[in-house]
């Protein structure tokens, strides 16, 4: 017996929505369009967020000038109510690379943060209140690399936007603990004389730190391939890595 299951799409006025009003079938699957909504001029889509017992709140920015939050109602996907918060000023500089990031009884707004003066960084954050649809509280950085970190990094499971930056986010599957991870810049061209130096730093799903520090790896990059990363809901961090025989990188991926 197939089980039909609804997959709820809201969109805004782009050409996706054309084609979600053709496809309404896919095998057992229903897809269900919401009526179409308007965002406020030159503000950026980014990912919609559901709460149990809210609903789904689609957020849109102008940058960190500005926000526009909608409220749709889960079943019905009708929309609620709105709100536009004018945030200019609220954020320091230096910031980039921001995504919201759900966690098991709070939302935060988190961010890059670039220290000019010290040519440190790290990753800060703002609280957002899905009752109200704003923001609460004041920015506050988590933690600050000792150098330069190297840019790039990519998705983890789909869990934040932090693609680019530099930074990989993992969370524990009851979203009570949540992991960042960065390389610092190295210190050797060379791959055979160099060690990665990695950050790691965990926090709570108030983000209260845990623990963390920056951890010097025990091989080369030559030797060492570092995978995956894990974290359980006891904030222990599962570290996943590929070690390769041998001194030379050939001889040692011939054998791996």
């Amino acid at each position: 017996m197939k089980t039909k299951i609804s997959i709820i799409i809201a969109f805004t006025l782009i050409g996706t929505y054309v084609f979600a009003q053709q496809l309404t079938k896919a095998g057992p699957y229903t897809i269900k369009a919401s009526e179409k909504f308007e965002t406020p001029k030159h503000f950026a889509l980014t990912n919609p967020m559901g709460y149990q017992g809210k609903g789904i709140i689609v957020p849109t920015n102008r940058g960190f000038k500005g926000f526009n939050f909608q409220l749709f109602d889960a079943k019905t996907l009708k929309k609620q109510k709105e709100n536009t918060v004018e945030t200019e000023g609220k954020f320091p500089e230096g910031c980039s690379f921001p995504w919201f990031q759900k966690m098991k009884s709070h939302t935060f707004y988190c961010m890059r943060q670039v220290f000019r003066d010290t040519k440190t960084e790290g990753i800060s954050v703002l609280e957002f209140d899905p009752d109200k649809m704003d923001f609460t509280g004041v920015v506050r950085n988590l933690f600050q690399s000792s150098g330069p970190i190297r840019s790039g990094g990519g998705f983890s499971f789909g869990y934040s936007g932090t693609y680019g930056s530099g930074y990989d986010t993992y969370v524990s599957a009851d979203r009570s603990k949540i992991l960042f991870t960065y390389e610092l810049k190295p210190k050797e061209k060379r791959d055979k004389l160099n060690s990665d130096v990695i950050g790691m730093y965990v926090f709570d799903d108030n983000m209260k730190k845990l623990w963390g520090d920056e951890f010097e790896m025990p091989y080369t990059e030559a030797k060492m391939n570092n995978m995956d990363y894990a974290i359980g809901s006891d904030g222990k961090v599962y570290f996943l890595a590929q070690v390769y025989e041998g001194d030379d990188p050939k001889q040692g991926r011939d054998k791996k």
